[in-house]
């Protein structure tokens, strides 16, 4: 779980996330995107070194990823994670 962001910009709502993960060995994959107002999530399952998008369709100034592996069991993602959003100012 990461720290709620606003990414500088209080006043702006953040809609239409898409994640995008890359992993080192195939696993199943929870991926959240929690604002103020509520959680959306989806399962993705992630095969080895082929990168995967999820989209989410929530809206609110602050955000944060949760991400959780079924099981419990260790993992690692290889190239990080990429987040992209639209920004929509009052």
């Amino acid at each position: 779980v990461s720290a709620y962001q606003d990414l500088g910009y209080k006043s702006v709502t953040k809609s239409g996330f898409e994640v995008y993960l890359l992993a080192d060995t195939d696993m199943t994959v929870n991926v959240g995107i929690r604002t103020e107002k509520k959680l959306k999530s989806r399962t993705v399952n992630l095969v080895a070194g082929k990168a995967k998008r999820a989209r989410l369709n929530v809206a609110g100034r602050n955000f944060r990823l949760e991400l959780s592996v079924e099981g419990g069991a260790s993992w690692c993602l290889s190239s990080g994670i990429q987040i992209n959003m639209e920004l929509d100012s009052d």
